[in-house]
């Protein structure tokens, strides 16, 4: 049983959010609407700017989940979901890869899509 909400689905995978992952955002939006910095620049924009930094901490999350997700399915395993949750994120899939380098390609699918995020946001 899958637990959490499901909020819809991205490329026919189904996407949840846990509870615990409003622990987050809940912490990220208060630290920068609270932040006497932000405040003195941003005054009530700054609980926006707070919100809209953890929706993107977990936008880039998911992506990181799509790239393991999308190597799996390029060897014709199936996904059953993504959650995210209190620590990061989680692909459910259907069975193991044959081998040990099809593994290290669904395994490392995920920080190279990280990466390719970094190189092209900094």
């Amino acid at each position: 049983m899958q637990s959490g909400w499901r909020i819809g689905a991205i490329l026919g995978i189904p996407l949840f959010i846990d509870s615990s992952w409003f622990i987050i955002l809940f912490l990220v939006t208060v630290s920068y609407g609270l932040d006497p910095g932000w405040q003195q620049a941003w005054g009530i924009l700054a609980w926006g700017m707070g919100l809209a930094l953890a929706l993107l901490l977990f936008g880039s999350v998911l992506l990181h989940e799509l790239g393991h997700s999308m190597a799996a399915k390029l060897q014709g395993i199936d996904v059953n979901s993504i959650t995210l949750f209190l620590f990061g994120g989680i692909a459910s899939i259907d069975k193991e890869s044959k081998t040990p380098g099809d593994a290290f390609k669904v395994a490392i699918a995920g920080p190279l899509v990280s990466f390719l995020l970094f190189v092209l946001l900094t």
